[in-house]
């Protein structure tokens, strides 16, 4: 800590990261976690520099990449491989559930089968939102699941955005996911006008593994 009331952090031969006090990675990554209620015993954190010590300390797995200096591995629990090893992908793929085969599935039924496998709620649902301009597509896609009787925002879909309700229903069950039917006709599915917030351009779909 300086006398000016910063802490100041070797990122390189001439580069210093300066913050305020208790700012931090760490700190800001614990705001999010219980914002979202992630269990500590759930995070995982991967860095490659000085600022990354607090973060590694922080996390309950802890992945220093393969460039990074020797302290900074020092303080973490496994090393993987560097930037152009793609070693960060190895982490993440490490993150994926045993019962999501990604490399079989599009990269939407593969993001959305992750999703609402990582819910851990009583209840999934894809929430969609029809963009407002002149496109046809969907202007956002995520995943929301029940917990303690709330409905609340889960993850993302980024490969459902531009897309067609129809394209997620084939996604869904490309992924081996279910979902409510009409009882007539072509047993459509049955999205809903969404109640989450009361958004007349929202639908929701309940989602289920099979």
């Amino acid at each position: 800590m300086s006398t000016a009331g910063v802490t100041a952090t070797p990122a390189g031969p001439d580069w210093l990261d300066l913050t305020a006090p208790g700012t931090s990675k760490a700190a800001a990554l614990e705001t999010i976690r219980t914002r979202l209620d992630v269990p500590a015993e759930q995070t995982v954190a991967v860095g490659d520099g000085m600022n990354d010590l607090e973060m590694l300390t922080w996390a309950a797995r802890s992945v220093a990449m393969g460039h990074a200096p020797a302290v900074v591995q020092a303080a973490a629990d496994e090393v993987t491989g560097t930037i152009t090893q793609s070693g960060a992908v190895a982490v993440l793929h490490s993150l994926l559930p045993p019962t999501v085969d990604v490399a079989s599935l599009s990269p939407l039924a593969a993001q959305l089968a992750t999703a609402v496998v990582t819910a851990h709620g009583t209840a999934a649902l894809v929430r969609v939102w029809h963009g407002t301009g002149t496109g046809t597509g969907l202007s956002r896609c995520e995943i929301w699941t029940l917990r303690e009787g709330a409905w609340i925002q889960h993850a993302p879909v980024p490969a459902g955005t531009g897309v067609t309700m129809r394209a997620i229903e084939r996604a869904a069950r490309e992924a081996g996911l279910t979902y409510p039917r009409d009882n007539e006709g072509r047993r459509r599915a049955h999205w809903r006008a969404s109640v989450l917030h009361n958004d007349p351009n929202g639908f929701n779909l309940p989602l289920a593994l099979t």
